[in-house]
């Protein structure tokens, strides 16, 4: 078992020093990304148990990606350089200091017991989120980041960017 895990919905080849689960490693038919990440919890959980060890940094993403190893995890945090950041539309909260982060799907990484807590998500209770369209403003957020957005606020966790 290596120090970090990457999940990654797509075949891509990662570096050596990271072990990966992705779409290949998934037998069970067709699976949209958010049963793939509840599945992919499961097995991360396995191998934990299995070596009787967390992951330090468990990263979730469809694309190449570099910079990560100065990234200390805290419980209830997920980290990203791929976001955006959004508005109430209180009037009242249009200060600088109360832009909101929205990260992007495709690219975030948490602690082990974070992940647990997102990857406890299904397709169904996504479905079932509100894009919270009517409380905060977004200009070109795609709509499964706005859902994922609205599930990380319910289970209160932040969002800290990269290098930022």
């Amino acid at each position: 078992m290596k120090k970090n895990l990457i999940i990654s919905y797509t075949d891509l080849q990662f570096d050596n020093s990271f072990d990966v689960i992705n779409i290949q490693d998934y037998n069970y038919g067709h699976v949209n990304e958010f049963d793939f990440l509840n599945w992919a919890g499961y097995e991360k959980c396995k191998i934990e148990c299995e070596n009787r060890r967390l992951y330090e940094k468990v990263i979730f993403t469809n694309k190449h990606f570099e910079g990560i190893d100065d990234v200390e995890c805290y419980d209830y945090y997920l980290y990203t350089n791929m976001y955006e950041l959004a508005y109430s539309k209180d009037e009242y909260y249009h200060t600088s200091e109360k832009k909101l982060i929205v990260p992007n799907f495709n690219f975030w990484l948490c602690n082990s017991i974070t992940f647990d807590v997102i990857s406890s998500l299904d397709n169904n209770l996504i479905e079932s989120a509100d894009d919270m369209k009517k409380v905060i403003s977004y200009k070109n957020t795609d709509v499964k980041s706005k859902k994922f957005f609205h599930i990380l606020s319910f289970f209160s966790i932040n969002t800290k960017v990269i290098n930022g």
